[in-house]
């Protein structure tokens, strides 16, 4: 693990320590339930409560010490800084600097947690990779400050947002030597308001690369002023079939999938194959970003197509499940206009075997803004549907995409409740879908057995 000096600490935060910590610092959390022994506590203000009201707790986990925003009557160390949060993020840019490796910074409007997992197995044990989904204001300098340089030769760091200028603030403090955009789709529509927005948000971990760095992206994103602004130091995507980018960009990677006798699908990228497992289109074209990432650091193309042709996303994010007479394919952990489709057009290859009508449960699609519920009647008229399946939805504006469903012979309905919802999966037998916002937890409706193997709770 990391070990940080305590004058180290004090410079880089800017503060002072009422008292020098008698124990060695070895890492940062702002949860005490969480905290390890020789972690720096740091104690955040929120809406909800003041970390400066947890020091005891802290200390009776062993903690080091405490980041502060004022000194607080306990006999734990202090670290009194004018924001605690401002501090972490100044620590852990100066951490960043320290560390030889290769930093990827990892974000897009969709798939940037599998394509950061895929990274993980492309890497191998020398890569440090942000754990769950910790992506945010804190979660970004708290992973950042998790890279042993002993232990690391490369740093996976994923960075979301939801609010304008979020993304800028944490690209800053990554500084990435690569940074992958995997997309610019509709999400976070009700914080951001439009795709141009988003489009200017993502382009922030572009403009924050370290001297010499390259921008890993889909071809398309370079039609954006944002990132055809950026365009001498990106390495585009383009796949089979799409129009040249707006912009020359500093290399073009020409991509193609294609599909040998046996329905094996393989991904070509400038002339060298990576068989894929049975993987959604979407995830498959952040598998071309994530390759050539791992190849820009020198992996052989040998033992990262012995990767992908095996690597599926963790349970939950687009997996697949057999229980009995049903199948399951599991997609629950997030929705949106983007990624509902691509899992809804993977699950129809899977279940084309069958030719007995399939369950499609949906709940909401969460933060789309005031357009929400035309994206939502968009994407049911898009629905890969065959005449005989159940649609069933719940939650937010998931009504609306039954509107948009136009097929005879599908079944709609609408769950009043969970309860509802679960009862018409358990009755199903066959092939069942599952996709929504994690806001409306969908998983309470699978069997318990697959329920416990997911990734997320």
């Amino acid at each position: 693990m990391p070990t940080f000096s305590s004058a180290d600490l004090a410079a880089w935060a800017e503060g002072r320590w009422t008292v020098v910590p008698r124990s060695t610092v070895t890492g940062f959390g702002t949860d005490t339930r969480a905290l390890r022994a020789g972690d720096v506590f740091v104690a955040v203000r929120t809406e909800r409560r003041d970390g400066h009201d947890f020091l005891a707790a802290a200390r009776t986990q062993g903690a080091a010490g405490a980041l502060v925003g004022s000194p607080v009557a306990d006999d734990l160390p202090q670290l009194v800084v004018d924001d605690p949060l401002v501090a972490l993020r100044r620590v852990a840019a100066r951490w960043r600097a320290r560390f030889p490796g290769r930093v990827i910074g990892v974000t897009g409007s969709v798939g940037k947690t599998s394509t950061k997992e895929l990274l993980a197995a492309l890497l191998g044990a020398e890569a440090f990779v942000t754990e769950a989904n910790l992506n945010n204001l804190i979660g970004v300098p708290l992973m950042l400050l998790r890279v042993a340089p002993e232990l690391h030769r490369y740093a996976v760091i994923e960075a979301g947002m939801s609010v304008p200028g979020e993304l800028g603030v944490s690209a800053a403090v990554i500084r990435p030597d690569l940074a992958i955009v995997t997309n610019v789709a509709p999400v976070h529509l009700e914080g951001v308001g439009s795709l141009a927005g988003i489009a200017r948000e993502k382009a922030a971990l572009v403009a924050a690369l370290a001297p010499g760095g390259r921008a890993i992206i889909p071809a398309a994103l370079l039609d954006w002023p944002e990132f055809a602004a950026h365009a001498a130091c990106c390495i585009a995507v383009q796949f089979e079939g799409e129009a040249a980018p707006a912009v020359a960009p500093a290399r073009l990677v020409r991509a193609a999938f294609l599909v040998d006798a046996r329905g094996q699908r393989s991904l070509v990228l400038d002339g060298e194959v990576f068989p894929l497992a049975a993987i959604s289109d979407g995830l498959a074209r952040n598998a071309a970003l994530a390759l050539v990432a791992a190849r820009a650091v020198g992996r052989p193309a040998e033992a990262l197509a012995a990767v992908t042709a095996t690597w599926m996303p963790p349970a939950g994010r687009g997996s697949v499940h057999v229980e009995g007479d049903r199948t399951f394919y599991v997609d629950c952990y997030n929705s949106s206009p983007a990624s509902l489709l691509d899992s809804a057009r993977a699950f129809d290859r899977l279940s084309r075997v069958s030719a007995a009508p399939r369950l499609f449960l949906l709940g909401g699609m969460a933060e789309l803004g005031p357009t929400s519920a035309q994206l939502h009647r968009d994407c049911g008229a898009q629905l890969p549907l065959r005449p005989g399946d159940h649609v069933v939805v719940h939650g937010g504006e998931s009504a609306a995409l039954l509107q948009g469903v136009a097929l005879p012979g599908v079944e709609l309905f609408v769950a009043a409740s969970v309860e509802d919802a679960a009862a018409r999966v358990a009755a199903h037998r066959g092939f069942v879908f599952l996709k929504g916002s994690r806001s409306f937890a969908l998983e309470r409706c699978l069997p318990e057995p697959l329920r416990s193997a997911l990734s997320f709770h």
